[in-house]
């Protein structure tokens, strides 16, 4: 059920392009991170962080948490 494995497979076998097959694993990984979002915003006690935020910061704030 992991996102990739189903297009390639079916490009393996001959059922569809590469090229295809590479722009359904675009599609559907665009679909599978807006339903973690959406399960997430329902989710109260979420805190997000940025990609550049320091790790310390995010590692106090775990620790603060527990």
């Amino acid at each position: 059920q992991t996102v990739g494995y189903r297009e390639l497979f079916d490009c393996f076998e001959n059922k569809i392009s590469l090229e295809f097959a590479i722009e359904e694993i675009k599609k559907n990984t665009r679909r599978f991170a807006k339903r973690q979002l959406t399960w997430f915003k329902r989710t109260e006690n979420t805190t997000w962080f940025d990609y550049l935020t320091d790790r310390k910061k995010i590692i106090e704030h775990i620790e603060n948490k527990v």
